[in-house]
């Protein structure tokens, strides 16, 4: 069974294997540096090979353990590089009348709600349409525009399913 996949084309635990051999390659540069300085220090010094190895390996483990930390700079969707906030979900801290702040990403954002569109109430699900500056211009998130308005039982699960993730995985 294929690894469900998130918007921005990875899978929800964050890898892609684009991104890994990206950091791979940047890291290269640094190991090769620090190989090439350790034998013109042992050149000059006299280190035991197995120092040499050692220092090797503790780099390059500082580079697997450093991995999860900086991943999502690592992974680039093509079709959000002009700008990567359009389509990005939230959720609402504030009660957006006209503006506010919501949560997108772990990271807090100033948003106002786009012109037409009702207030949005703290909680509620949001989904940026647009920026002016550092403002996310927004609407409310509903199922219909995310998956049609198919109804019936897959939008009671997929309400329940966001629900959970408010209440559980999101600690909101």
């Amino acid at each position: 069974m294929p690894t469900p996949k998130s918007a921005t084309g990875t899978n929800y635990r964050g890898r892609s294997a684009r991104a890994v051999v990206r950091y791979g390659l940047l890291q290269l540069a640094g190991v090769t540096l620090l190989a090439l300085f350790l034998m013109l220090v042992r050149r000059w010094f006299d280190i035991p090979v197995w120092l040499v190895w050692g220092f090797l390996a503790l780099w390059v483990a500082k580079d697997v353990i450093l991995y999860p930390l900086v991943r999502r700079c690592y992974n680039r969707d093509k079709r959000r590089d002009q700008n990567p906030m359009l389509g990005a979900r939230g959720i609402a801290k504030d009660r957006l009348a006209p503006s506010g702040y919501i949560l997108m990403d772990g990271e807090l954002w100033q948003a106002e709600v786009m012109e037409g569109s009702q207030p949005i109430q703290k909680e509620e699900s949001v989904v940026a349409r647009g920026t002016r500056g550092l403002t996310l211009s927004v609407e409310p998130d509903s199922v219909e525009t995310r998956y049609g308005d198919g109804g019936g039982n897959k939008r009671r699960e997929i309400e329940s399913a966001i629900k959970f993730m408010r209440l559980c995985v999101l600690d909101l």
